[in-house]
Parts: structure tokens; sequence; C-alpha cells
């Protein structure tokens, strides 16, 4: 996924963005506003990284982050997941190489939910079709912000794993979360600063304000004596019309049953427009771009030519 025109992002400098009002014009007349739609929509922005909430029957199930474009570097992770546990902390989870696709991660989720209506509140993150494979590949668990499998982790052992040591995996994309690998860290007091279970905290006290009526798993939220946040900044995204590139056909394999199944693929292309202050740290966010995805398509027919999706 792409999204262009970013602002300036620091780390912490995070931002909450929701969304169910049309936003108000840019102050540069050289830099008309796009068209919007009124779509509801909760992601939270922090530390590069966009969080949606996976909510299930009012409840906070976990969260599916992606990295803005600025951050993102081959060979590193670009989607991330993490759900509470039973103690009331929370656990991080990465995908590696090609497996960590949107598309995958997204279906992962819903599977290990058991839910397609997880994301209701970000009608950007598209549902895979029903008929994409039932198994999809899992992720593995992020322990002091590398992977379980990561080559390094039995080298460093228990030692200490500093920032720089991090910075240093991050730009030769040795399969690092950027900036979440450093708070994963500070999860074992190896550093002070904020770290990735109290940002976990906050993103779900953000999420209680956003969404009325929800709850959080008993332990998961903000905690009394943790660090305070500013709540009354947040940044309100809208996202415009999107405009369906045309069906390209992909392969096609034999059906069960007799027939074709014919694989399709199309780009999405969605205006946003962003407005107000960063989450955290209350630096203004007014920014506008458009975001492209591709989305997923098949069809069965009784034998070739195949026919693209309506």
């Amino acid at each position: 996924m792409r999204r262009g025109n970013s602002a300036n992002r620091g780390i912490l400098g995070a931002a909450v963005l929701s969304s169910g009002a049309i936003l108000t014009p840019l102050a540069s007349a050289d830099d008309p506003p796009p068209a919007l739609d009124p779509v509801r929509t909760v992601v939270v922005e922090a530390d590069g990284w966009k969080f949606t909430p996976a909510l299930q029957c009012g409840e906070i199930k976990g969260f599916f982050a992606q990295i803005l474009p600025e951050l993102s570097y081959p060979g590193n992770l670009d989607v991330l997941w993490f759900e509470p546990t039973a103690t009331g902390s929370w656990s991080a989870w990465g995908w590696n190489g090609s497996s960590g696709a949107e598309t995958n991660a997204i279906g992962w989720i819903r599977s290990r939910l058991g839910d397609d209506s997880v994301f209701s509140e970000n009608p950007r993150l598209q549902s895979p079709a029903p008929s994409e494979p039932a198994t999809w590949t899992a992720p593995a668990h992020l322990m002091r912000g590398l992977l379980e499998d990561h080559p390094l982790q039995l080298v460093l052992g228990d030692e200490p794993r500093s920032s720089d040591l991090f910075a240093t995996l991050e730009q030769a994309g040795w399969g690092v979360a950027p900036v979440i690998s450093r708070l994963s860290e500070r999860d074992h007091g190896a550093s002070t600063g904020v770290n990735l279970q109290e940002l976990l905290r906050a993103l779900v006290g953000k999420t209680l304000v956003l969404v009325p009526g929800t709850v959080a798993q008993t332990g998961t939220g903000p905690t009394a004596g943790g660090p305070t946040f500013p709540w009354d900044c947040e940044c309100t995204l809208s996202y415009g019309t999107p405009v369906y590139g045309p069906w390209v056909f992909l392969y096609s394999v034999p059906a069960m049953g007799g027939g074709l199944t014919c694989h399709y693929e199309r780009t999405v292309t969605t205006p946003w427009r962003t407005i107000g202050d960063y989450f955290l740290s209350c630096i203004g966010c007014t920014d506008s771009g458009s975001e492209i995805t591709t989305q997923p398509g098949r069809t069965t027919v009784t034998g070739p030519p195949c026919v693209p999706p309506p």
C-alpha cells in the first residue's frame, strides 16, 4: 500500500485518526483539498505505524499495525499484530518476507478470531474474498524486538539490545520492525522511555474514547501511575470515493467439481485527508494524498475463457 504526501512524523509523534465528518479546506489555495465523503473509520497513528483495533462484540481483541511508507524498507517488517494475553499484557507478532502482505495478515487475523467483521470500524481494510485460501501464513512471535525465528536471537541471547543495534538492523533491512522493535526491547527494562506495553495501553484508552461502548480485556488498558497522554489531541481522517482500476488477469486453476477458477487483481485509489493534531505530541497533522491498494478477486467459469469479476 502506498500513501502519498505524508507529513513528517518523529518517534512518538503519533496521531489518532478518526472520522465521521467532512474536513474543512486546507489554508493554502495552491493545494486544494480533494472532495471527500464522510466515512467512519478508527485508525491510530503512532510511532510511524497505523494501528487499527480489531473489535468483536464491542471488545478490543487486538491491534493490526501497518507501517507508514516513510519508514518502510525492504527486508523489514511492514505489518504486525498485537493481542492481549490472559495476564493483561500484550503479545506482538509479525510477518516476514512475502507472507507479510496485508491481505494475508488480515485473512489470518480474521481466521484466528473467527470473525470477518472485526475491522468494521475501518472500511479501508479490504475483506479478502471468501473464496481465498482457508489457510493463511501465520506470523512469528516478536520477542525483544526480533521475531522468534530471527537468526540473531541465538547470538544475542539475554544480552541487552541497544537502540543503536536496532537502528543498524533497520538500515540494513534485516527483519526488524522500525521503532516498534526498540519499544519492544524496552519492555524488558533495557532503557528508559515509553515501552511497547505502555504505548498499546495508551492506544486502548484512545480507542475506548473513539468508539463509545467498547470495552477492553481486564488489565490491557491505561494503568494508574503509568504515562499520561494529552487525550484532547487528535487528528481527523476522511476518505474520498475510491477509484477502481480494471481487473487484471493473473492465472487460472482447475476448480473443484469442474471448470476453472480465474484469479484477478485491481488497484484501488482512494483520496484521504487529515486535519488536527497528532496524538501524544500534539503537533499539527494537516495533510492529504492518495492511498493505493491492491484488491484480489476471482471467478469460476465452466470453461475458457475466463471472465473478470463484476
